[in-house]
Order: structure tokens, then sequence, then C-alpha cells
């Protein structure tokens, strides 16, 4: 038997994008359909399950609003990436607690701090002390006074210098007593004109030679000499001749002998006088010799004389004559030389043979006149070798006439050597003239000289006098000021205090070196502290960052939560529908067949539309998860900043610091590189802006090579505006780059800031 068709109008379906629907209790309160007697228990569990659902559409709700609240995964991840790891934390819990154990402790510090001098009698101390500014003052007046007498000094130092410059260039010029001496020196040298007349009454080079030509030469007057008597051959001679007239003396006639001894005997001379005529005859030898040697010095002398006049014509005439021809000047002098030393010679040997002759001659006269007593008694002995006086004789007479030649020849070549000494006289004369003529003519240029460098002195003289006379200017000046700076100084020391107030304030004053050693203990105690109390901060920020991610750990994600959710509602829906079973099982035992047939299927149909709600649920659970996942994809972004202006390597922009990455695996950066790596491919948008005072010139890079180089600038006014650089350079643009690529910037301007961000599509 079927059952009739009837309509439920509180179980029929609702809309599908409606969670609950209040339909079924406006068409009860409305009235539109009819009123039906339902039991209570039926009405009441109705009643709660409307309640139940209405509870969880508004939870529902609440969680859906609040998930986007709700940070993301990849956001905790960058989080937590970002954070320090459990092994860095201890590392630095290990080297904080090490650091803490060696730190003082408090009792250490409170004992120190109780050493230390208080803040008000260190201030009292200070009180006493004099002040910084009275110091500094008179630090200031000190250095003053320190450069002041470093000027003096340097002056000083400058005025010496100038004075002895001054005192050497004086030194250097010459006095007026030694110019007065170089004038009378020049007065009495002879003029120009005398050197020359005296040189021009000197010989002529013809008429040298001329007179040279008439001598004799050297091979002649060799030959001649050679021809000559040698004078130890003479000498051999006279002895010969002495001998001779000794055994001449030994004999004599018989009718000299008689008449001898009859009538001349009272003419002959004594022994004695005999012994004195031969020493007068010494005597005139002697004296003969002493005339011949100074007869022969007087002739080097003049000879030596002569030399030296030639050699000051031969100086004169060198302008005159050639090399050559006062070389053979020279050889002719020195011929002439040797000449006259060879006259010289045989004038002394002329001399020495005339006074050998003359001495012969008396002593011929002697042995003539005279004879000895022994003689006498030995004339019968010797009167057989009488032949031989006619030999000796002969002899004397062959010598007499020798000797006259050489007279003979001696008086001519005494006669040419004065001719010649007469000559080179007149020679030498006028160059002596030509000598005085060059001589006036040097006084003449000496006294224009000295005229000139009289002059020069006069000049220097006026200069030195005019460059002293502004140097004792600047003296006077400087002893002006000086002596203004010596009475402010004096002024000065009136005011300041004595030297041992200073002392007794400075000693009742504490030293810079204890103040700065107090000043840094306090600071080293406070810094000491000030770590201490960072430290412990740490550790506290440390245990609540440690807490929070325990907190944050134990806190479900979005997924857990929806699963909690949903787990929830289905424990509660089973949990109600096991109380409306029991609720039932108890009414079908209660009523009827009837009731319990319509509530079974009035259940079935709940039970549907139950079913079809958990459907809508985990359907909408992966709407929300599409679209949170469309979300992330849209929000795989970062942004990094550029603030301090600074370029490295010339060009390229560092990024210091990052402010927004939603991505870490992809967007890899470091603090301070040049260059962002890009981990995956694809597409991206890059956007970035330079901010400067001017238009710089900007690089967009992708592995080193430049993709973009003018940039957005077109209508921007450059230049530093009021509140700073404004406007700059931006750009954004699409770019598809490989795995693993590196973005950078190249900068070329002045200091600036920006940003670059890098977004994945």
């Amino acid at each position: 038997m079927n059952s009739p068709k009837k309509d439920y109008p509180l179980l029929r379906v609702r809309n599908e994008n409606e969670n609950y629907s209040l339909i079924i209790v406006d068409d009860l309160i409305s009235g539109i359909n009819d009123w039906k007697s339902v039991q209570d228990i039926v009405r009441l569990t109705f009643k709660a399950l409307s309640d139940v659902v209405k509870c969880q559409g508004e939870t529902l709700k609440e969680l859906e609003l609040q998930i986007p609240t709700k940070a993301p995964k990849s956001d905790i991840n960058a989080c937590l990436a970002v954070k320090s790891s459990y092994n860095e934390t201890l590392r630095t819990i290990t080297e904080v607690k090490n650091s803490v154990e060696s730190k003082l402790s408090i009792d250490e510090a409170y004992s120190m701090l109780d050493e230390k001098v208080s803040k008000s009698e260190l201030q009292y101390l200070l009180g006493s002390k004099a002040n910084y500014d009275e110091v500094r003052s008179m630090y200031c007046e000190k250095n003053e006074m320190r450069e002041l007498q470093a000027e003096v000094r340097s002056l000083r130092s400058a005025l010496q210098e100038l004075s002895e410059d001054n005192y050497r260039k004086i030194q250097q010029c010459a006095s007026l007593r030694d110019i007065q001496q170089i004038q009378n020196a020049l007065e009495d040298k002879a003029s120009s004109a005398e050197v020359a007349e005296l040189l021009e009454e000197k010989a002529n080079k013809q008429s040298v030679a001329n007179a040279l030509h008439r001598k004799a030469n050297r091979s002649d007057m060799e030959t001649l000499l050679q021809t000559k008597a040698d004078l130890s051959d003479f000498t051999s001679l006279y002895a010969s001749v002495e001998e001779l007239s000794q055994k001449v003396s030994m004999k004599m006639e018989q009718s000299e002998f008689n008449l001898f001894m009859s009538e001349d005997l009272q003419l002959k001379v004594d022994k004695t006088e005999f012994d004195e005529t031969i020493s007068s005859i010494h005597i005139l030898r002697k004296e003969l010799e002493n005339k011949a040697f100074t007869h022969l010095s007087n002739l080097e002398g003049f000879t030596s004389s002569i030399k030296s006049e030639l050699e000051e014509a031969q100086s004169q005439l060198a302008t005159k004559s050639t090399q050559e021809d006062l070389e053979k000047l020279s050889l002719l002098v020195k011929s002439t030389q040797s000449e006259i030393q060879e006259l010289g010679k045989t004038t002394v040997s002329a001399l020495a043979t005339k006074a050998q002759e003359e001495d012969l001659n008396k002593l011929s006269f002697i042995v003539a006149t005279k004879a000895d007593k022994k003689e006498l008694d030995s004339l019968a002995h010797v009167l057989e070798n009488k032949a031989e006086i006619d030999e000796l004789q002969n002899c004397i007479s062959n010598i007499k006439e020798e000797l006259n030649e050489i007279n003979s020849s001696i008086r001519l070549d005494f006669h040419k050597y004065q001719d010649f000494t007469s000559d080179r006289s007149l020679k030498t004369e006028q160059c002596c003239k030509i000598i005085q003529e060059e001589i006036s003519r040097l006084h003449e240029s000496l006294r224009m000289t000295s005229e000139r460098t009289r002059e020069n002195f006069e000049e220097t003289f006026k200069n030195l006098q005019i460059f002293v006379s502004g140097k004792a200017d600047e003296l006077r000046i400087t002893r002006t000021e000086l002596e203004k700076i010596k009475s402010d100084i004096s002024e000065l020391d009136a005011k300041k205090t004595d030297r041992l107030e200073l002392r007794k304030c400075i000693e009742n004053k504490v030293e810079c070196r204890d103040l700065q050693e107090s000043t840094e203990r306090c600071t080293r105690d406070l810094l000491k502290s000030l770590s201490v109390k960072c430290d412990e901060i740490r550790d506290m920020l440390i245990k609540k960052e440690k807490e929070l991610m325990q907190m944050i750990d134990s806190k479900p994600n979005a997924h857990e939560i929806n699963n909690l959710i949903l787990e929830n509602s289905l424990t509660s829906i089973r949990k109600s529908y096991k109380e409306e079973t029991l609720t039932e099982s108890n009414m079908m035992r209660s009523s009827g067949a009837f009731h319990a047939r319509e509530y079974s299927n009035g259940t079935d149909n709940w039970k549907v539309e139950f079913k079809a709600l958990d459907s809508k649920i985990s359907e909408f659970i992966n709407e929300q998860l599409a679209v949170n996942e469309t979300l992330c994809a849209e929000n795989c972004l970062a942004r990094w900043l550029w603030r301090s202006g600074e370029i490295k390597g010339g060009y390229s922009i560092p990024w210091e610091v990052e402010s927004v990455n939603t991505c870490p695996e992809n967007f890899i950066w470091e603090s301070g590189n040049t260059y962002i790596v890009l981990m995956t491919p694809g597409l991206y948008e890059i956007t970035f802006a330079i901010f400067a005072s001017k238009k710089p010139s900007i690089e967009l890079l992708v592995n080193g090579e430049p993709i973009m180089i003018e940039f957005n600038s077109v209508g921007k006014t450059w230049g530093r505006h009021g509140d700073g650089n404004i406007i700059g350079v931006s750009a954004i643009e699409f770019v598809a780059v490989p795995g693993k690529s590196r973005v950078s910037m190249n900068y070329s301007g002045d200091v600036g800031e920006g940003f670059l961000g890098i977004k994945k599509l």
C-alpha cells in the first residue's frame, strides 16, 4: 500500500548559495502553510537542530573572514628562513653565557662604584678647579706667545743672514786701500807707449839674423880651437921648460963665469930678493887669475841678462813673429851663449898663457942675470952640456911666436865680441823701448779698468747703502712692533696671576689624566652595565622569540583549521544525529506506525539535504584553496632598497635592504651584493626607480649584458627640490629570463637612492 505523497515545507531544498535560510521560519510566521499538530519532542529537536546549524553558519562566516587575515605558509616559511636556526641560537647563547661569566658580578660592580667618587663630590672638586675656558684661553695665549717668539726668532735669523751676506759681499769687494795700492803700482809701472818705444828701439828680427850671420859658425870655431894647444900640453911644456931652466941654471960658460965673478958680481941680487920677486910673481899670477874669473863671471851675468832680455823681447814680439822665427831666435841665442862661454874660456886660457909668458920672460931674465952659489960651484961639472941652451932658446923662441899668434887671435876675438856685445846692447835697448811702450799701454788699460771698477764699486756701494738703509727702516719698524708686543706682553703678565698661585690652583685641581681615567672608568662601567642590560634584553627577546615560535608552532595552519572546523561540524552533526535517532526510537516506541513512517521519511529527506551540504562544503573548500593558490602565485614578489648612495666597482648599485620577499627560494639575495639571482625561469615584471638631483644614466643588466639603457624621464623637471629628491628615473618592464639569472643595475651620476622590485608572473 503506497502512502500518499505529502509536502513537507520545512524540509524543502534551499538555494545553492545559501548556507542557512530562514524561509521556513518566515513561512511559519506568515501562515502560508497550514499548521499541523506536531509532537513537542519533534519541535524541540528541530529547534535545537536549527540553532546548531545557525551557530555553525555564523562560525563558518567568521572563519571565512579570518582566513585572509592569516599569514600564508610561504610568508611563514620566509620569516622562518630569515630567523636563526637552533644551532645558531645555541651558539649565541653559549657565547653570551661565556661573556656573562667573564663579566664582573653585581657585588664587584657595586664595590667598584663605592670606590668611585660621587657626582656631588666630583662637582665640588671641579668647582674649585680652573674653568675649561680659562685654561683654553691661557693655552691660546701661550700658543700666541710661542708663535710671536718663533716669528721674532725667524726675523732675527733673517736679519743675521742678511748682515752676514752684506758682510761677505763687502769683504769680497776691494777696499779703498787695495784700490790705492793698485793705482800706485800702476803709476810705478811703465806705460804702454814707453814699452812700445823700447820695443821699437830693440833690434829687429832681420838685424839679429844679420848679426848672427856675421858671427863665426860653431864648426869653424871648433876647428880653430882644435888647431890650438890644450892647457894640459901647455902645462907639460911649461914643466919641461922649467926642468930645462933648472938644468941650464946648473951650466955656465967660463967667460961668463969670469965676468960674473969679476965685474958683475956686485950687480947680482941676493937670494932673499930673488925669493921676494918669485912671491910677487905668484901674487901677480893669482891676481891675473882672479881678474880672469871675475871677467868670466861678468860675462856669464851679462849673457844671462841678455838671455832674459831676449826672452822678454820674444814674449813681446810673439804677436809680431811666428813660432818658427822664435824657435830660430832661441837656437841662435843658445849658439851665441855657447860661443860666448867658449870665448870666455879662451880669454881665460890666453890670459893664463900671457901671465905664464911674462913669468917665463922674467925667469929667463933672472936666469940670464943671476946665479946661485951652488950653481957657481957646479959650473965646472955642467959645461959639457952647453949645446942644450941653444936648443932651449930655440924652443923658447918658438913658444913666444905661438903665444904672440894666440894673443893676436884673442885680441881679434875680443874685438869681435865687443862689436857683438855693442850690437846686442843696441838691440836690447830697442826691445826695452818696445816693452816700455807696451807697458805704458798696459798702464792705460789698467787705469781704464781701475776707473771702471771704481765706478762699479761706487754704484754697488750706493746700492748697498740704499739696501742697508731700507733694511734699517724695516728693523726700526720691527723693533717698534717688538716693543709694542713686549709692552702688551708685560701688560698681560701684569694682569695675569703669579705662577705660584697658578701652581697652587693647579695642584688643587684634578689632573687631566686622573679626570680622563675616571671618565674612562665611568664610561667603561656604563658600557659594561649597558652591555649587561643589552645581554639581558637580548636573552629576554630570544626567550620571547622562542615562546612565540613555540606558540606559532603549536597553532594550526589554515588547512588544519579548516579540517578541524569540518571535523567539529561533522562530530556535532553526528552527535545531533545520534540524539535524534535516540529520540526517534523513543517516539516510535510511544507513537503509532503512521507517525513513525512519516518521521522516517522526514529523517531520510533531512539526511539527503545534509549530504548535499557536505558536498557543497568540500566544493567551497576546494574553490578557496584554488583562490589561495592563485593569490599566492600572484603574490610571488620581492623588493630591495639602495639607501647609502655608494657604488661598488665604480658603477654597480649594491642592494642593501630587503623590504619584501614572499618567495626567498626563488629570489636569492645577500646584503651588499650588486645582483639578485632568479632561480626559476619564466616571465617576470621588473620595476625600479632611482632618485637623484640630476638626471643620471642607468643600465639594467641580465647576466652582465645590458637590456635597457633609456628610461622614463620625459617631462620631469630635474634639480633639487626644497623637500629633497622627489622625482627620479623609473621604469616597468616585462622580461622572460632563464633559470639562475642575475639581475643587476649600473649607475653613473650624483649621489642618490632607489629601489628594485621583481614579480613572478
